[in-house]
């Protein structure tokens, strides 16, 4: 009995409360692909912080990037810019990288870890934008702590974005909506941040992704928040 209470404390316990739903199995085809053709653009998180630490170009990170919709076009984009993301579901890596790869887009890396653990290891004011589009909602009252925007992980990402650097938030749920706006409000008040912008062309670029479009079809609103960062 004490080996498994041993065991639960240290590798649940202690670990992050997960905050995505992981499912599906990849091909051998998909193993392959992320031997081979893929292989320089999956990074570790210690490549990944790695990464980000040597970098001399502007940083943007994707986190949640699901099918890689936004985040590919996002790298198109912005050819100059070092664009990363972060992504649990292994399908979802493929994808993007399928189709970030086809395009011909180069300038941007995924890795499959945990985005809170690469955000810890990474120095703070080095990041200039923070994307978290559509995180899940975990809409269960008894899963709402799974939640990922909460205001202890929105500081964090203020620690390490520069002054001015822009952390984008989009949510089609609108209870988890007015959960994240009490927390905006909050660090608003502190004058921790201030109300961002972006140009049309991005917001369009968000509307476009996957779950935005179910989002629309199923007539729900999606809420969109761009904080810009005070120091």
């Amino acid at each position: 009995m004490k080996f498994f209470k041993k065991i639960l404390y240290k590798y649940i316990l202690k670990s992050n409360i997960h905050t995505v739903q992981l499912r599906g199995r990849l091909s051998d085809a998909d193993n392959e692909f992320l031997k081979t053709d893929a292989s320089k653009y999956v990074l570790s998180k210690r490549a990944m912080v790695k990464k980000i630490q040597t970098s001399k170009q502007p940083i943007f990170l994707e986190i949640g990037f699901g099918n890689g919709s936004h985040i590919v076009e996002l790298a198109k984009s912005n050819t100059d810019t070092l664009v990363l993301g972060s992504e649990m579901y292994m399908a979802g890596v493929v994808n993007t990288l399928r189709s970030g790869l086809k395009q011909g887009v180069e300038n941007f890396f995924v890795t499959s870890s945990d985005a809170r653990d690469v955000l810890k290891k990474i120095q703070d004011d080095i990041l200039d934008r923070v994307y978290i589009l559509f995180p899940d909602p975990w809409p269960k009252v008894r899963h709402n702590k799974r939640r990922l925007v909460k205001i202890e992980f929105v500081e964090l990402v203020l620690e390490k974005l520069k002054s001015g650097g822009l952390c984008i938030i989009a949510t089609d749920w609108a209870e988890y909506a007015g959960e994240i706006k009490e927390l905006v409000d909050i660090l608003k008040s502190d004058d921790r941040v201030s109300e961002g912008c972006i140009t049309q062309e991005e917001r369009e670029n968000i509307f476009k992704t996957t779950f935005a479009k179910r989002a629309q079809k199923e007539g729900r609103e999606i809420s969109l928040f761009v904080l810009r960062n005070i120091k």
